[in-house]
């Protein structure tokens, strides 16, 4: 067998590793368990080591005080995610936060070995020491002798190995016995004694099955009739070879085989329905191969991983994941080891000749062998070519061509015999550098070149450069990179500053598709058709798509292409294509338009793929070239069952916990924990490190964020309700979501939650509302206070006023009696009668009209006239523009004044006596003047202090006007004015006094 290689009928695994140059501390790996989202927990001599597909992490007892010793024995994953630690210095406990703290069960076992741990549903967590068990019921938080266990089961026996069968049972190996126990019934369900057995694996539900440590044995065990149904011994591999090392440990796979590590002649996949054995063991030019070949403890999960621990580090797969064969070097049949491949081609048995640096060899996939037929006088310097130059083909007649960059073109026989070479300095194509042939036609060649296209006559071995071809000449000096025929058509794939040729030879017709008709670049690699002849063009920047009709429908990172770039097409028997991208592989069927992946998950070498170099093999498997041969088995890649790939959110605490946060929960935070810091990842722990998230926390984020391979992301959040989405893709096209996103609740602190906010609210509306209330009843009371001291002050003066005038009225009708002037008393009473009248009904309002203040003031000067024998004259005059009926002024404001003027002013004087009252309106102003021509205002006050008792009987009229006008003014503030001016010059001998009042016209 190869190194590199595997038989061609053996199930195909592609390993990954952790050791010292992965970040591990140690490559010393011993026990390991999964948890429940996958992941590696391994103990180590050096601490417990977790892995998460990107990052190593390592616990210590000297960073983890909790971890009795750095030594660890087995581990196990409870229900709850938490992980058990037996070591010989105690049991430990790493909760789901993933801090570490140490079990003490019982002062008698304190700091001494515990063996193992599980879990029982229903029944609680068993540790076993070394003379003793102990339970930890469920719900209970003490520990417990479990007394039944070691008086029923173990009965003083060492327990070499533990596993669980179900959630209620467990598979034992105590000395010679196997046995399955049911915890929760408290039976022993089976019992089977075996001369030396090592490990103990389960089939089904029915079915255990056993290994012997004595050389390669297993027993398979029927649970029902506790007996051995089957015996293996002697067992070969698929190449008929007898598997003789002891075993070490066994475990039943997710794709149910049985693992089985050795001694010393690796991993064995047994499949237990055909009895057929596959070896996989430590191939050193393999990077895929396992690492060592003397191996320890295999582990499974459900999920498909497996993982297998050993002394030269941790070794995983999936084995639900699709594996493509991957060979990266060849050892000849001279002992020559041959990497680098860079072309390779299927003769007409079934060969696979490829070529290398130095070496062209033949490998024999039936006899997996490997010739080497390079004659050293051949290839004479050709190591120093690049050889990603260079092409292997076989023509019509079954002989192989080998090109040679700008070396030489070789002609072989099918039995690897040279027939001719194109290598001296008289050839035509010594020196041209051919990148891929395709077969015309008839008995001619045509290459792909760096200079144009080359014509080879398979006959007469001559070449022509068609520099002088009327259609093809502009290709001359176009480097050529592909071909591809299509019955008469032979499509042309040009790059760099190219297009996509199509050249019948002979209708002698070219078509040229460039950019301009929707190519998605000018760089183009390689062609394909599919069964509904579309046209496949793989450019630098996309894969184009030609229907016959001349649409072009482009696919790239947007969706459906991982990478730009697309290298090889090639057409399996189902009508799917097989499309290189960079570094992975991608089948696309034009049926549905789906789009299945490969990559390093499924063995695919990182270092990418050889442009244009790929074949369809005969027996329909695909081979690519990529730094070595990659075979694709497309019937079983596709129809495999897939690893489906899960996201695992933790959230970080600052001293370096975290716990799992399950998908669509809830997690309630307080307002003062609100900083919240999320780890994310996919559970493929063989390719994590190649994944783009894109997250969004509705409420705060606007969409979801820009895609990164950074796994963190840090929160503040506010009080309120959050919802995290997170998402994962390996190409930024084909998002995945685990579940709906988990929601965040930030309690708000107590002065900031809905009630406190309303009961607040409803104080401070409580507090305005009394505050408004109580200013409407002070307003109130001002206002009526206010009104009452006006309307008592009004009445209080009208009180006054009124008496007054009465006193002079009589006074004036006494002097009329005395004087015997009976017809003129007469006249004054019956006016004095008619002014009392008016007076009485003005004197009870507020306001009167400006119409009957006058008719007031005419009746009082009548009065005055009669009884001074009209000794003095008088006018009225108001402006005709005043609505007199309209316009409201306090009543008997002017009867004082005028009162005055008659009394004090006309009364004393000699000569002609004059009284003018002159009532205007101007700026919203009601102007009264009051103006007499008598003594003035000295002379009249001369005169008043002579009389003899002018103190006892003062006038009041005045006082009580300007008060009132000091009322009004409250009202219309700065409204109503009074003025009294003395007329006396001497100088002009002019007297008299003026009374100017100044009233608001819009009283109400």
């Amino acid at each position: 067998m190869l190194p590199g290689t595997l038989p061609v009928a053996a199930q195909q695994l592609s390993f990954k590793h952790l050791g010292i140059e992965e970040g591990m501390p140690s490559n010393n790996t011993n026990r390991a368990c999964f948890d429940s989202t996958g992941l590696f927990w391994i103990g180590t001599n050096d601490g417990l080591i977790n892995y998460d597909g990107s990052r190593i992490k390592q616990y210590l007892k000297e960073t983890h005080p909790g971890l009795p010793v750095n030594d660890i024995g087995n581990l196990f994953c409870d229900s709850r995610n938490r992980i058990w630690i037996c070591t010989d210095a105690g049991l430990a406990l790493m909760d789901e936060q993933r801090r570490v703290k140490k079990i003490i069960i019982s002062d008698t076992i304190k700091n001494k070995d515990i063996n193992y741990c599980f879990e029982v549903a229903g029944v609680g967590i068993v540790a076993i020491a070394a003379r003793q068990s102990y339970l930890l019921p469920e719900n209970k938080s003490t520990w417990v002798p479990y007394t039944w266990f070691d008086e029923t089961i173990r009965k003083g026996k060492a327990i070499s190995e533990i596993k669980l069968f179900d959630k209620q049972s467990g598979m034992f190996i105590m000395g010679k016995s196997v046995m399955l126990v049911n915890f929760a019934a408290g039976k022993i369900v089976s019992d089977i004694p075996i001369e030396n057995p090592v490990s103990i694996s389960k089939l089904n539900s029915g079915e255990l099955l056993a290994a012997d440590a004595d050389g390669f044995k297993l027993y398979r065990i029927n649970i029902a009739t506790n007996t051995i149904s089957k015996k293996y011994t002697d067992i070969k591999d698929t190449e008929g070879h007898t598997i003789l090392s002891n075993i070490i440990s066994t475990n039943m796979a997710a794709n149910g085989i049985v693992y089985i590590s050795t001694q010393s002649e690796g991993l064995i996949g047994f499949d237990v329905n055909t009895g057929t054995c596959y070896r996989y063991q430590h191939l050193p030019l393999n990077r895929s191969s396992i690492s060592f070949n003397s191996l320890r403890r295999v582990y499974c999960h459900p999920n498909g991983y497996m993982m297998i621990t050993s002394v030269k580090g941790l070794n995983f797969t999936n084995v639900l994941t699709p594996m493509l064969q991957q060979l990266t070097t060849f050892i000849d049949d001279k002992g020559t080891i041959t990497d680098g491949v860079s072309t390779a081609a299927e003769d007409a048995s079934g060969r696979i000749w490829f070529r290398s640096f130095d070496n062209l060899l033949i490998w024999d996939r039936k006899k997996n062998s490997v010739k080497n037929i390079s004659p050293p006088r051949v290839f004479t310097s050709i190591s120093e070519t690049n050889p990603a130059l260079g092409r292997i083909f076989r023509d019509n007649k079954n002989n192989m061509w080998v090109a040679y960059g700008g070396k030489g073109l070789f002609q072989f026989d099918a039995s690897g015999r040279l027939l001719h070479s194109f290598n001296d300095k008289k050839s035509s194509v010594s020196t041209i550098s051919i990148r891929t042939f395709c077969q015309l036609q008839d008995k001619r060649l045509l290459a792909a070149t760096d200079n144009g296209l080359l014509i080879i006559n398979t006959e007469t071995l001559t070449a022509d450069t068609l520099t002088d071809h009327p259609l093809l000449k502009p290709l001359s000096k176009k480097r050529i990179v592909n071909l591809m025929v299509d019955n008469g058509d032979v499509w042309i794939a040009v790059s760099p500053n190219g297009a996509a040729y199509c050249y019948n030879f002979q209708t002698k017709k070219l078509r040229t598709i460039t950019v301009a008709d929707g190519l998605s670049s000018d760089r183009v690699y390689c062609f394909e058709k599919d069964l509904q002849k579309n046209i496949y063009i793989g450019t630098y920047d996309g894969l184009n798509i030609l229907a016959p009709d001349g649409k072009i429908t482009v696919i790239n990172k947007t969706n459906g292409l991982r990478h730009p770039r697309v290298e090889n097409i090639l057409r399996d028997g189902m009508g799917r294509l097989w499309i290189t991208n960079f570094n992975c592989l991608i089948c696309y069927n034009p049926a549905n338009k789906s789009f299945i992946y490969f990559d390093e998950q499924n063995g695919v070498n990182n270092s990418g793929f050889a442009l244009g170099q790929s074949i369809i093999a005969k027996d329909g498997k695909l081979i690519f070239c990529n730094d070595g041969l990659l075979i694709a088995d497309t019937a079983l890649a596709v129809a495999q069952k897939k690893f489906i790939p899960q996201i695992t959110i933790n959230r970080l605490y600052d001293d370096g916990g975290y716990d799992l946060i399950k998908p669509s929960s809830t997690v309630n935070l307080k307002y003062n924990e609100a900083k919240v810091s999320l780890y994310y990842l996919t559970n493929t722990l063989i390719t994590a490190n190649r994944f783009f998230y894109r997250y969004k926390m509705d409420n705060l984020d606007n969409g979801w964020q820009q895609p990164t391979k950074n796994n963190e992301v840090t929160y503040n959040l506010k009080p309120g309700t959050y919802t995290f989405h997170i998402q994962a893709s390996s190409t930024e096209t084909d998002w995945q979501q685990t579940g709906s996103g988990f929601t965040i609740i930030v309690t708000p602190p107590w002065w900031q939650t809905w009630w406190f906010r309303l009961c607040a609210a409803l104080f401070l509306a409580s507090i305005l509302y009394l505050v408004f209330r109580q200013r409407i009843k002070d307003i109130k009371a001002k206002a009526a206070i206010k009104q009452q001291m006006t309307e008592l002050e009004g009445k209080a003066l009208r009180a006054q006023m009124n008496p007054h005038f009465i006193f002079n009225s009589l006074n004036a009708i006494q002097e009329l009696i005395v004087t015997k002037n009976f017809d003129e008393g007469y006249q004054y009473l019956s006016n004095f009668s008619k002014l009392l009248r008016m007076v009485l009904n003005s004197s009870e309002k507020k306001l009167i009209p400006l119409s009957i203040e006058i008719e007031i003031i005419k009746l009082q000067l009548s009065l005055e006239s009669l009884r001074f024998k009209n000794s003095f004259t008088y006018s009225i005059t108001v402006d005709p523009l005043i609505e007199a009926d309209l316009t409201n002024v306090p009543p008997l404001l002017l009867q004082p004044y005028v009162e005055n003027a008659i009394w004090h002013g006309l009364r004393h004087k000699a000569g002609e006596k004059k009284l003018w009252i002159r009532i205007t309106e101007k700026e919203e102003k009601l102007d009264i003047e009051i103006e007499d021509n008598g003594v003035g205002l000295k002379k009249a006050e001369e005169i008043k202090k002579q009389k003899m008792g002018a103190q006892q009987f003062e006038s009041k009229g005045s006082m009580l006007s300007q008060q009132r006008i000091s009322l009004l003014n409250k009202e219309y503030p700065g409204a109503a004015a009074v003025a009294v001016i003395d007329m006396n010059n001497e100088s002009t001998g002019a007297s008299g006094t003026t009374i100017k009042i100044s009233l608001p016209v819009n009283l109400k």
